[in-house]
């Protein structure tokens, strides 16, 4: 017994020898693992963005369309965008949380094994340490845990209020390291830049409207905040960060965040045509990454001006639950859809059903 034991102590041995780790070892295992990880995110993230690519290009707007399929490339190859165009700034929001996701465990790996040689005998060696040092930092640029920017010692995503209750919430706003900012309601959003100034918890905040730039202050109390712009106070409270989206898993154990592959804005149509075209718009519908969607229906009114969508783990089958009216079906194929509402339904549309359409943004 204690032959075999010998025997099999020797043979852990020889193979931990020969298959020791390197520095190059661990780069090329991190870079096929990575690879492999973001082809499905990838993907998706492509499948998502062309639609709003020919919708520029449809559009006449040849150069948005260019800059778009720039800023894409740039995505897929792990590149910042800092300034992504309007119409894929949440699409571009959702890649980067499921590419953080799909990269944590080869991250965590290839860090776990460096660190295993920095604590054995190889982390004596200067020339080996400074190669290790090179491959985090390869991991690091990589995106995920291992790049994760640094706490803000205050809340970066925050509910918007008219009142200083904070009962009734009238949009959000989102704040990133980088020093831009999204304030938006159900209806619209306006970009806008934040830095810090002299004193701790105030911040200078200028909202980049098409009226040209409104300087603010922000006056932070802890997880409550104050917005003090030229049209009166308004006031903030911290909530969590908003998560890629809401989507329900196959076998209907509740939501999960996913990255979902359809465009935010769409147009709804009460005809399609053999052709394939549609008559006027009637409304529009504009989903939001923290599960709410707005809905600007032009010929009802009493529609309320946002829902809730749920989506199934492949996006293209949503349902939108709307107050007052239930639950409405959704269902995509590209730049296309359908959208079934019941309440709708008359002689002509028997099934009041709509016909959708990616919305191609302003010029």
């Amino acid at each position: 017994m204690k032959r075999l034991l010998l025997r099999a102590t020797l043979l852990l041995v020889t193979v931990s020898s020969v298959l020791a780790d390197t520095p190059a070892k661990i780069a090329e295992d991190y870079r096929k693992a990575s690879a492999a990880a973001l082809v499905k995110v990838n993907e998706t993230l492509e499948k998502a963005t062309v639609p709003l690519i020919a919708a520029l290009v449809k559009a006449g707007d040849t150069a948005g369309a260019e800059e778009l399929q720039q800023q894409l490339k740039a995505k897929l190859a792990g590149e910042p965008v800092l300034k992504p165009q309007a119409s894929a700034a949440n699409i571009f929001k959702l890649y980067d949380a499921a590419r953080v996701k799909a990269l944590d465990s080869a991250q965590k790996a290839a860090v776990a094994r460096i660190e295993a040689m920095l604590n054995g005998k190889e982390g004596g060696s200067l020339e080996v340490v400074a190669e290790l040092g090179k491959v985090r930092a390869e991991i690091n640029a990589g995106g995920g845990v291992a790049a994760a920017a640094p706490a803000s010692p205050f809340p970066m995503h925050w509910s918007y209020h008219l009142k200083p209750e904070r009962q009734v919430d009238n949009g959000f706003m989102d704040m990133k390291p980088d020093g831009t900012l999204v304030l938006g309601n159900v209806n619209d959003s306006t970009p806008g830049r934040w830095s810090a100034t002299s004193r701790a918890n105030v911040l200078s905040v200028i909202l980049e409207g098409e009226k040209g730039g409104e300087t603010c202050e922000m006056r932070i109390y802890g997880n409550e905040a104050e917005l003090v712009r030229p049209v009166g106070t308004r006031y903030l409270k911290a909530r969590a960060e908003p998560g890629a989206a809401r989507a329900e898993n196959d076998a209907g154990k509740g939501a999960a965040a996913t990255l979902s592959p359809m465009p935010p804005q769409w147009t709804y149509h009460a005809t399609e045509r053999p052709d394939g075209s549609v008559g006027p718009a009637h409304g529009e519908l504009h989903f939001h990454p923290d599960g709410t969607v707005s809905i600007n229906d032009l010929a009802n009114p009493k529609i309320p001006h946002t829902g809730l969508w749920k989506a199934n783990s492949k996006g293209d089958r949503l349902t939108l639950t709307v107050e007052g009216f239930g639950q409405w079906k959704m269902e995509l194929k590209g730049s296309t859809g359908t959208l079934d509402r019941p309440e709708a339904a008359s002689p002509d549309h028997v099934w009041g059903m709509r016909y959708l359409r990616v919305k191609a943004p302003k010029a």
